[in-house]
């Protein structure tokens, strides 16, 4: 499945399918698919296999009591399937409910035997020569030995570094547990988030550029929706900031305390994703300011402008009434120079009208 779905692809018309529903039910709350694809890479210090499965009885048949397993599926909307993985692993039905719900914000809590987080992955994806942000609904369970991730069909992830790191034997995680292992699945999202940044960064760069070098009439119709996507996606960091710190400081019973270290670390970034944002959104109504700013300039170079020809051309008209009145004694009428000297009077005054605005710096 393409990466094609811009920002306005979640529709509120979807929330119809939650109403009337019980909390457990499982309604999956996005574009009706499809098939699931689910992945299994399961390792420890000195092997590591990944295996496509075919269906939940294959899955159970290769899941690995003694070793780390990392379970990804990508799609949630089969409530069959999902009905049968969440009662294999004695998933609470609310689990269940919220993964396939594409609609709910990220956040993290404890069950009996699971720690669960949903999160939100962004991406980037070029349409019709512009660049869009889309939301990927993303999820991730934590077990006694295993990590379930539950992605919403976007074609492609962010974890295919943590991929090779496990098959390869590269880095610390083959020699860690399964709670370092939700670490690096969690800090991969994170780093999508920096690019996202960047790529927010560079467009207020270029919007600075314009407006400040050749701003139009149209601006705020890039300013406008680029305030309320820098406004969506920081109230997204923040909601993912605080799923984050809820690992950090309540999640003892799943994080061992060597670990938690490292997700202090993820949480400084969110910390600093959320302030750039922040930082974002003010440099962009900056920017906004500077661009009304100068419509209101360039208006009061245009009225000033007419003001002047205005003044020039008031004198002028003065005298051209006097001398298009009707009357029979005006004896400047009738001088055989009167039409040259009226000229010369007219051309007199503007001289001194210009020399008078120029001494004052009003030209």
């Amino acid at each position: 499945m393409p990466i094609i779905n811009p920002l306005s692809a979640i529709k509120k018309s979807l929330f119809k399918k939650k109403i009337g529903s019980a909390p457990e039910d499982l309604v999956y709350m996005g574009d009706q698919d499809q098939q699931i694809q689910i992945t299994l890479i399961k390792y420890d210090e000195q092997t590591a296999e990944s295996i496509e499965i075919k269906d939940i009885e294959d899955l159970k048949e290769e899941f690995d009591q003694e070793k780390i397993n990392w379970i990804n599926l990508d799609g949630v909307g089969n409530s069959e399937i999902m009905k049968e993985l969440g009662e294999y692993f004695k998933f609470n039905d609310l689990m269940t409910s919220d993964i396939m719900n594409t609609e709910h914000h990220p956040k993290s809590e404890e069950f009996d035997y699971h720690l669960f987080t949903i999160l939100k992955m962004l991406w980037l994806t070029k349409e019709n020569n512009d660049i869009q942000i889309i939301h990927e609904h993303l999820s991730l369970v934590l077990g006694k030995n295993y990590v379930i991730s539950f992605q919403d069909k976007v074609e492609g992830d962010v974890f295919s570094t943590v991929r090779q790191r496990i098959l390869l034997n590269k880095g610390k995680l083959r020699q860690k547990g399964v709670d370092f292992l939700l670490y690096k699945l969690i800090d991969s999202i994170i780093d999508q988030l920096f690019l996202v940044m960047e790529y927010i960064r560079e467009e207020i760069e270029d919007l600075e550029d314009v407006i400040l070098s050749n701003p139009s009439k149209n601006m705020n119709e890039k300013i406008l929706p680029l305030r309320r996507k820098i406004s969506e996606l920081r109230r997204m960091i923040v909601m993912i900031q605080g799923a984050v710190k809820h690992i950090v400081s309540d999640s003892s019973n799943f994080i061992n305390e060597d670990i938690i270290v490292y997700f202090k670390d993820v949480l400084d970034h969110t910390t600093h994703l959320s302030s750039d944002f922040e930082s974002f959104r003010d440099y962009v109504t900056s920017i906004m300011d500077i661009y009304m700013s100068n419509l209101s300039n360039n208006l009061n170079i245009i009225m000033k402008t007419l003001t002047i020809f205005s003044l020039f051309f008031v004198p002028l008209t003065f005298l051209a009434g006097i001398y298009g009145m009707n009357f029979d004694y005006m004896p400047e009428l009738h001088q055989k120079w009167g039409y040259p000297a009226i000229l010369v009077v007219m051309l007199v005054v503007i001289i001194v009208m210009y020399l008078f605005l120029k001494r004052k710096k009003w030209i």
